[in-house]
């Protein structure tokens, strides 16, 4: 079963904070709660009233990750929920908002994308056939407009078929780049993006070791719940090496760096926050630095790609019609 969006738990948990922090009980909670799934509220509220706790009712969903159900347990042993509820919703709504920012970042260089695309099928169903009268095809030209105007004839006689076609075929690009893009483990091998899926990676751990940690789960039990929920492959292997290292009694500190992460920063703050005995607090100073880091990195790759996908407009546009424009202003050829 599908979990729950970042944001959809961002709103869930906010309104349970705004509720039991203003003295509303758990349960009477749940018939106000702010969020659209409707048949989830009922089954939590169902399990509740049967004597469950509010842990096992949402963990019986399929809906919440690991982490969330973890804060819960402690809020569950404290009494403290407004507390866990408050660190879930802030998690959730810091999550929301990077992938928000990368969403739009984005934004401008799909538009470029997708004008490529625009002006592609404007030269070929439109300013071809314009200026085909022009040509003298009876007599020589180049290649490159006989091609061009072979492939526009065709496509403007089967314009139905060749619409089908291009849309086939650019469905069929966006499936396979879409598929690619998903897996995170691939994408550490495309130079510019390496380094936003590691800042994302870094930040996204740190700041739940940091939730984990301060709510009162335990460093063993923090590592396994991030361990199981990573579909990062790097990320799984390096966890795992930490997970080990703390099994055997080494420090956190230690543990971090037998796993072979060169970076001084995080091994700075983590020995830092075992020598002063607040680990918790130095992680999420490190998670906000992340934080900006990725911020950076999104800029960063936004700045390259938009002159590059201009340039390529430029190269592509300006290609075709130069090809197509300059053999006219050859006026020995239409004499």
């Amino acid at each position: 079963m599908k979990k729950l969006s970042y944001y959809e738990n961002y709103v869930f948990f906010e309104s349970l904070y705004e509720l039991t922090k203003s003295g509303i009980p758990l349960l009477k909670s749940m018939d106000i709660v702010n969020t659209k799934n409707k048949s989830m509220v009922e089954e939590v509220k169902n399990q509740l009233n049967n004597g469950e706790l509010l842990s096992k009712a949402l963990s019986d969903t399929g809906l919440f990750s690991d982490t969330a159900l973890s804060i819960i347990k402690t809020g569950e042993w404290t009494g403290n929920f407004d507390l866990c509820f408050e660190k879930l919703y802030k998690y959730y709504e810091r999550m929301t908002e990077t992938r928000k920012n990368i969403i739009t970042s984005l934004f401008y260089p799909a538009i470029l994308v997708f004008s490529i695309f625009f002006l592609l099928f404007f030269i070929n169903f439109y300013f071809i056939p314009q200026i085909s009268s022009l040509y003298d095809m009876n007599k020589n030209t180049s290649a490159f407009v006989s091609l061009m105007f072979s492939v526009s004839s065709f496509s403007n006689k089967y314009k139905l078929e060749s619409i089908i076609f291009f849309l086939s075929l650019f469905i069929i690009i966006y499936l396979i780049t879409s598929e690619f893009f998903s897996d995170k483990n691939r994408l550490i091998y495309v130079p510019i993006l390496s380094s936003l899926i590691k800042d994302y990676a870094v930040s996204n751990i740190i700041w739940s070791y940091y939730l984990m940690l301060s709510s009162g789960v335990d460093i063993i039990k923090s590592t396994d719940i991030l361990y199981h929920q990573s579909k990062n492959k790097t990320v799984r292997v390096k966890l795992k090496i930490f997970l080990d290292n703390i099994r055997e009694g080494n420090s956190i500190s230690t543990s971090v760096k037998n796993t072979g992460i060169n970076d001084d920063d995080i091994y700075y703050f983590v020995n830092l926050g075992e020598e002063t005995g607040n680990i918790d607090q130095n992680l999420k100073v490190l998670s906000e630095m992340y934080s900006k880091k990725l911020n950076n990195d999104i800029k960063y790759i936004v700045q390259i790609m938009q002159p590059a996908l201009i340039i390529f407009i430029t190269v592509i546009v300006g290609g075709l019609m130069s090809g197509l424009i300059l053999p006219m202003l050859d006026y020995s050829k239409f004499v």
